[in-house]
């Protein structure tokens, strides 16, 4: 989510709800009856809040009094009321960086009420001081308790929008630099509204573009609209083209439900709200009779029926989700029948929020919060649209009528996706293709579709990920993370890149005869029957490279010798030759005439160096010392292209072609399963001459530097190298470096991590140094959820994980790895340190920095 002025919500009686950034879900930050040190404010109607630029909550308003996050006020005397629905909108200046302006209304029992401005400033006290306080807007006084604002079209500016009671008009003001501007533009949208105009509400489209209202009313007469839209210009203010979705009718009949006829004529018209994608109008009704809510297709406005005496109304404009006596609908969470719909809001997060209380008190009702999870969605049911109960105050002191009046002026138009085409590549099915951008749109994103394949690329409302598919709708064939909120296609990076796909061109060349020699990239194994040996044809050296070796020509061969592959020794000079990853694509056909023997198909023995983490991957054969079968696990002393490491081996690998020469020396040492890698030693023999400046330890052996990091505070237990039983905690993450005779150990249930280092002296550990790494995330190795009681349940799936290491200035950093990612290098005075325990995360040293960055 982007929106962080709409992250926290604070309402009604001491609630304060929050979201996430990364799912978009909510948590309840306090949802008490009582009030606390940072929740003070009791608002049975109107109110808002917003938080700053890093989605921390900032401030909240009744709009008469305004709280810092702290629970201290602030201001005691804006113009609002607590009797009016919209009662306050909070607007950041799009001119400093530190002032917030405060619109008020009061309630309509009130006809001189006008619309006033109050500026907060958060700049040189940041606890929030008054610069201006209840200044009115230009125009006149008799609004109504409808106060909105959306966007200026030049993308700075902003519009404040209200209604003037019993009258026929909208009222829209500006701002500008100085404050607000000295124009008014008054709309005549040609039908009044009148008598008593309690509730009610008015919303503005995401795009800004469309106006949404609601009005209730309590005793009087003319309710002509209740509900009605609007076209908005956000160039000049002026309010165009309404349109009535429900009039002074004595009835309505939604065939829908099954011919559900609703007197709406008396009933009071609480709140409306728009969807994401605009294409949908919910809006929510109160009274004995008509506690509904409803969903207002919006895509058929040009053929909307008469709203005039006993209407029908189909499927096709509007659909009754909830209704008094409807049963049906018993999958919904939450008691829904004998209760009121209150206020509805549109979140931050692609989803939109309702209260209902569970009865017909106004005064003493238990209040719950619902959450329509897929507004994008024609509703069928209230499943379909994933309506859901997300709290609920079981007392009688609940947040009663209305949702924060989160302003649309932080809610800039989304651009659209910017790129043209899109390439599936290397899935070897019929996916891969280049896909272009269509023109069109599908529930409001834009479509893409494959060139040859003619497959669909949309976003699926309902499932809130981006999928491909052989029809708008259809099942998903691929999908992309859920859920996701991007306005262009995210599928997996692996084979999903933007841009055109790469072409490849096959070039055809006359037969021709040639000789050549040939070193093939695989392992030659003689076989134990004596043959005689043609004489040897010297072989050219193969120089690895980063370009391609697999070309698109076609060869027909005849191997007549081979040259087999020397034993390695130690002393073999190390080789700089890079990785050769498979797979190579070869075109045509190859025939083979072999000598008595065979060619086996190059796999790789992969062994890691038991203290850097280092992959090493080797094609030749690789004897243990004592002869027996190399199992996965095992440690030894080992040569890697001449230099003496303590290595684990992994296993086989089938992807990638090694080039590193290894010879196991001695083991093996034990099994790193076991966390035994402490066991191998590769620190050379002592010279008779000892090095002055090391403190001899009591039984003689090397005294390591480890460096301790773990998730939680965390106690590990070592021997000191004067060989004393010592402790140590390591802090949330926060690194602590010990000497020690032994591997030190914890009983912690936390992730934590032990690296050895260098051989300290005198008991110090030896200078750190900036190293380079790169850390990859394989994704789920188990999913697993650790209960209160530490037990372990097979349910936990986790997308990401977090790392947190120190740069080379010495400051801490945290980031997060997306499943099947890899970071680019970075350096790092410390052990990168990642909080997983269900992940399959690689942490390779690249070297020193100078490797990583020249």
């Amino acid at each position: 989510m982007s929106v962080k002025n709409g992250w926290n919500w604070v309402f009604g009686n001491y609630q304060w709800m929050s979201f996430s950034a990364t799912t978009g879900d909510v948590t309840y930050v306090h949802s008490a009856d009582t009030s606390s040190s940072e929740m003070v404010m009791a608002q049975e109607e109107g109110c808002d809040s917003t938080s700053d630029d890093n989605g921390n909550l900032l401030f909240y308003t009744n709009g008469i009094t305004v709280w810092n996050s702290s629970g201290n006020t602030i201001e005691t005397s804006l113009g609002g009321s607590n009797n009016s629905m919209q009662s306050s909108t909070i607007i950041k200046s799009p001119y400093t960086g530190s002032s917030y302006y405060i619109f008020t209304t009061g309630d309509w029992s009130n006809p001189a009420e006008t619309i006033e401005y109050t500026i907060i400033d958060f700049g040189l006290d940041p606890t929030g001081t008054t610069v201006s306080l209840n200044t009115p807007l230009v125009g006149g006084n008799n609004y109504d308790e409808n106060l909105t604002s959306t966007r200026h079209s030049n993308g700075t500016d902003f519009w404040i929008i209200s209604r003037r009671r019993s009258s026929t008009y909208f009222d829209a003001w500006s701002s500008v630099t100085s404050g607000m501007s000295s124009n008014i533009v008054s709309s005549d949208i040609g039908h009044e509204f009148n008598g008593s105009n309690r509730y009610g509400q008015i919303k503005m489209s995401p795009s800004g573009d469309r106006i949404g209202f609601s009005i209730g009313g309590s005793v009087g007469t003319g309710f002509n609209p209740k509900i009605a839209v609007y076209d908005f210009d956000t160039s000049t203010g002026v309010i165009s083209n309404p349109t009535v979705l429900v009039g002074s009718g004595t009835s309505y009949t939604f065939t829908f439900t099954g011919s559900v006829t609703q007197d709406l004529s008396t009933g009071y018209v609480i709140s409306c709200d728009f969807s994401p994608n605009g294409d949908y109008l919910y809006t929510t009704m109160g009274g004995a009779a008509q506690r509904n809510l409803i969903q207002f297709n919006l895509t058929n406005l040009g053929t909307y029926p008469s709203s005039s005496g006993n209407t029908v109304i189909p499927d096709t404009h509007a659909r009754l989700i909830l209704d008094p006596s409807d049963t049906r609908f018993s999958g919904v969470t939450g008691t829904w029948n004998g209760g009121i719909s209150y206020g509805i809001h549109r979140g931050p997060n692609q989803r939109v929020y309702f209260l209902r209380s569970k009865n017909l008190s106004f005064t003493t009702q238990p209040i719950g919060v619902y959450e329509i999870k897929y507004p994008n969605n024609l509703v069928s049911s209230p499943t379909s649209i994933g309506v859901s109960e997300i709290f609920f105050d079981v007392s009688n002191n609940g947040p009663y009528l209305a949702m924060p009046n989160i302003s649309g002026v932080a809610l800039p138009p989304t651009p659209p996706c910017s790129a043209d085409t899109y390439c599936i590549n290397s899935t070897d099915t019929y996916f891969d293709d280049t896909y272009s951008e269509t023109g069109t749109t599908f529930d409001g994103y834009q479509v893409w579709v494959g060139d040859t394949n003619g497959l669909f690329l949309y976003f699926s409302t309902g499932d809130t990920q981006w999928c491909l598919s052989e029809s708008l709708g259809g099942p998903c064939l691929l999908s992309g993370k859920s859920p996701c909120v991007s306005e262009c296609p995210d599928l997996c990076e692996e084979f999903f890149f933007e841009g055109t796909c790469p072409t490849t061109t096959t070039t055809t060349i006359a037969c021709m005869a040639f000789d050549f020699d040939a070193i093939f990239d695989c392992l030659a194994e003689s076989t134990p029957t004596p043959t005689p040996t043609p004489s040897i044809t010297p072989t050219m050296t193969v120089t690895p490279s980063s370009t391609n070796y697999c070309s698109m020509v076609s060869v027909d061969s005849t191997i007549d010798t081979y040259t087999p592959t020397p034993t390695p020794t130690p002393t073999m000079t190390p080789t700089s030759s890079g990785i050769i990853i498979r797979p190579c694509n070869v075109l045509g056909d190859v025939s083979f005439t072999t000598l008595d023997g065979h060619i086996g198909c190059p796999t790789s023995k992969q062994f890691q160096d038991c203290v850097t983490g280092m992959m090493y991957y080797t094609t030749e054969l690789v004897p243990t010392p004592s002869g027996d079968p190399l199992t996965e696990f095992m440690i030894f002393k080992s040569y890697v292209d001449g230099v003496l490491k303590c290595v684990s081996f992994v296993g086989i690998n089938n992807d990638i072609i090694g080039v590193n020469t290894i010879e196991l020396v001695e083991g093996p040492t034990g099994y790193s399963n076991l966390g035994e890698c402490v066991l191998c030693d590769v620190i050379p023999s002592s010279t008779p001459t000892p090095t002055p400046t090391m403190t001899p330890t009591p039984s003689g052996i090397p005294c390591f530097c480890y460096e301790l990091i773990a998730l939680q505070s965390t106690t590990f237990n070592y021997i000191d190298c004067n060989g004393l039983v010592s402790t140590a905690t390591s802090v949330k993450a926060i690194p602590t470096y010990v000497c020690s005779l032994t591997l030190p150990t914890t009983t912690s249930l936390f992730p934590y991590s032990i690296t050895k280092l260098g051989i300290c002296v005198d008991g110090v550990c030896p200078p750190l140094t900036c190293n380079c790494y790169t850390v990859s995330n394989g994704g789920l190795e188990v999913t697993v959820a650790r209960q209160q009681d530490n037990s372990i349940n097979n349910v936990s799936t986790e997308s990401y994980v977090n790392m947190v290491y120190t740069d080379c200035n010495n400051v801490q950093q945290v980031i997060v790895i997306n499943n099947y990612t890899t970071t680019p290098y970075f350096c790092s005075l410390t052990t990168p340190f990642v909080y997983s325990s269900t992940n399959i995360v690689t942490i390779t040293l690249v070297g020193d920095c100078t490797s990583c960055f020249p």
